[in-house]
């Protein structure tokens, strides 16, 4: 466990990703280097849009280019996680459980003002992240 969240802290600061000019999608420069430590999380959209805001290099959804940056890092990173205990060592991300009626969600820093919210459903062999929405602190 230590091993990987050294490697992904590392890899968080250092992080590159080439977008392909042929074809839509990410390629995800050095995730072979961090998935080879172990299985990394699967992940589900909770809306079409937030799976093609991470590999469609021409779509935006609304947001500016620095959010849409930021997410497909984190998505980077959260594919790379071995669990969700990893989010929590990472402590650049914010890692923080929701209160009240959003008491089964989380969020993830993506800048001062935006966050990630995610859901963690429970599965077997790992638990699977379920990128809910990207919302507006502020």
């Amino acid at each position: 466990m230590f091993a990987a969240v050294s490697v992904l802290r590392k890899y968080h600061q250092v992080v590159k990703w080439n977008l392909t000019k042929s074809g839509s999608g990410l390629d995800y420069l050095g995730m072979d280097r961090l998935t080879s430590l172990g299985r990394g999380m699967e992940v589900e959209f909770a809306e079409k849009n937030l799976d093609r805001l991470e590999t469609d290099r021409a779509y935006n959804a609304g947001f500016s280019q620095e959010i849409v940056r930021a997410f497909r890092k984190l998505m980077q990173v959260i594919r790379a996680a071995p669990d969700e205990r990893t989010f929590y060592a990472l402590k650049s991300l914010h890692y923080e459980k929701l209160k009240g009626d959003r008491s089964h969600q989380h969020s993830m820093r993506l800048n001062k003002q935006w966050r990630l919210i995610v859901e963690i459903k429970t599965s077997e062999p790992g638990n699977i992240v379920v990128v809910v929405s990207i919302e507006d602190y502020h």
